[in-house]
């Protein structure tokens, strides 16, 4: 197949390279990249619990039948996984963790494989339950919501909702909450209760997403039961929690020369978490409360919607980056170069020219990116010259959002090995389109 079938237009790509520093080649290929199409009519919330439908109510995000719609971009034919790939996996410190308290995929684990998540709406990326469990476990702050029982059903306080901090050990939400808390009052009476993570952090991202798209990025929300941890073992889940906080500040501090210089530009967002924890673990005058699972749900940025048992969600492993995935987003949508970046790979790797891109989540497999659609190119006249300045390639949709998943060729362990092979993919765009160009120059003297 041509290089060419793989960039639509090489004006666009001149106008978003021109100016750029010239980049060390690197023998870095993409293993697949594939668009998750993303339905036109979001589901609503309120097909969930009356807890999770008051807990994204009060988030304040339009409800998700918006009509504002989200639209698969490019044909999934068009998977960079057609070519052939010579693949060099780049050096990386393997993650140190502590077992005890959470799960982690195993180094060498195979990659997810198309249809394997159980999703009708996506077929990429990771298992939805480990995407949930990512999420609540690379979160701190999470919102819960407790009932009522003697407020009658449909008064404003038949439940209370509040943000709360929180910590995932032995697959439960550890939360701590103050004494005398209207919560606790709750619990005494109704201990069913929900936890919503994921529309908190990080702040970059929710707040593009709420404001470009008037959606909230992917939800994990967990239903179970609330029951207070005895005072005579509330010490010893202090010391788990400062293990934990211990954890994620050696994530940051470890990270290499790459990682480090992008955690370094969003400041207090990259050690929030190791602060809230150290908080929880000190403050005596807290009470420590389990969330026992009853059912899990995950909610991606269309609505769509997949649930399951408590037993899936005690037996999905971590990822190894999500102890540190919240600041590195975070750091990477925050950053100008990187989103020029994510347009770059989107007009490379999928023919879509695009206004704006963001990261919305990452893994030790790939990325997953959020990206608004300037034109985008149909596949059958793929392989053939565009000419921007008519238009004539532009469609109706224009500025619509569309999900896109980029998998790696190989597992990245830890943050510097996500960013080496971030800037892999980079270099290898540039080194094919200098080849494109050179190509057609040749081409054009002959």
């Amino acid at each position: 197949m041509a290089f060419r079938s793989f960039f639509p237009s090489l004006r666009f790509m001149h106008r978003l390279l021109s100016g750029n520093e010239p980049f060390q080649e690197s023998s870095f290929f993409l293993k697949q990249v594939e668009a998750s199409p993303l339905f036109q009519s979001g589901q609503s919330l309120r097909s969930l619990s009356s807890l999770v439908t008051h807990a994204v109510d009060c988030s304040g995000a339009q409800p998700l039948n918006s009509e504002r719609t989200f639209v698969s971009l490019v044909d999934s034919s068009s998977s960079l996984s057609q070519f052939s790939s010579f693949c060099h996996q780049p050096q990386s410190r393997s993650y140190s963790t502590d077992t005890n308290d959470e799960d982690l995929a195993k180094e060498g684990e195979q990659p997810p494989q198309k249809g394997g998540t159980g999703s009708s709406g996506d077929e990429t990326g990771l298992p939805l339950i480990q995407r949930c469990k990512n999420v609540l476990v690379s979160n701190w702050k999470g919102q819960l919501s407790t009932i009522n029982p003697g407020a009658a059903e449909g008064q404003r306080n038949a439940v209370r909702s509040t943000f709360i901090s929180y910590a995932v050990l032995d697959g439960r939400p550890i939360i701590w909450l103050p004494r005398h808390d209207e919560h606790e009052m709750n619990i005494i009476g109704d201990n069913r209760a929900s936890l919503m993570a994921g529309h908190t952090d990080p702040p970059a991202l929710v707040q593009a997403v709420q404001k470009g798209c008037k959606r909230l990025p992917p939800l994990a929300v967990i239903l179970g039961e609330v029951s207070e941890i005895d005072p005579s073992e509330a010490e010893y889940w202090r010391k788990r929690v400062r293990k934990l906080s211990a954890r994620a500040l050696s994530a940051v501090e470890r990270a290499g020369p790459k990682a480090k210089a992008l955690l370094d530009t969003v400041g207090p967002t990259a050690d929030a978490r190791q602060k809230a924890l150290e908080a929880m673990a000190g403050a005596s005058e807290l009470r420590a409360y389990r969330l026992e699972p009853k059912e899990w749900t995950y909610m991606d940025v269309a609505g769509e919607r997949k649930s399951g048992t408590a037993e899936e969600f005690q037996g999905a492993l971590t990822d190894p980056l999500a102890l540190v995935s919240v600041p590195l987003i975070d750091a990477l949508n925050r950053d100008q170069g990187t989103r020029k970046r994510l347009i770059l790979f989107a007009a490379a790797y999928m023919q879509v020219e695009a206004r704006d891109a963001y990261v919305l989540s990452i893994d030790r497999w790939g990325f997953t990116c959020l990206v608004q659609r300037s034109i985008s190119i149909d596949p059958a006249e793929i392989g053939t010259p565009v000419t921007l300045e008519t238009g004539s390639n532009m469609g109706k949709n224009e500025g619509e959002w569309g999900e896109f998943r980029f998998s790696f060729s190989h597992e990245v362990r830890d943050a510097e090995g996500f960013c080496a092979t971030f800037e892999a993919m980079e270099a290898d765009v540039i080194r094919h389109y200098k080849e494109q160009t050179e190509k057609d120059s040749e081409n054009v003297k002959a």
